[in-house]
Parts: structure tokens; sequence; C-alpha cells
């Protein structure tokens, strides 16, 4: 492999991922609606992060 091809994957394997920000704010959406005891957005923060989390876990670590 070039130096060049290298160098494009190892940035891109230390790379802030784009998707955590969004994860992060949806975390702390969950956290806000665990602490009011509402379960309704509880589950729909969970079942965000994890969709997020499955649909670029493979491409992030790859």
């Amino acid at each position: 492999m070039d130096s060049k091809r290298m160098n494009k994957i190892r940035a891109k394997k230390q790379a802030y991922p784009k998707f955590q920000l969004k994860m992060e704010d949806y975390q702390l959406k969950l956290n806000h609606a665990a602490n009011m005891g509402d379960m309704k957005n509880v589950g729909k923060y969970t079942m965000l992060i994890n969709k997020i989390w499955d649909k670029h876990y493979k491409e992030w670590h790859l």
C-alpha cells in the first residue's frame, strides 16, 4: 500500500465521528427524560441512539 492511502485510512480511524454529536445530544435528552420519569421518551431516545450506533459502528471501526 502506498503511504497516501495509509494516511487516509489512519485519518479516517482517528477522526471524530460525525454521528457522535447527535448521539451525545440524544443521550442528554435521554438522561433528562429518565430524571423526569418520562418512560415514553426514554424508550424513544434509547431506540434512536441504538439505531445510530448500529448504522455507523461497522463503517467507523473498519
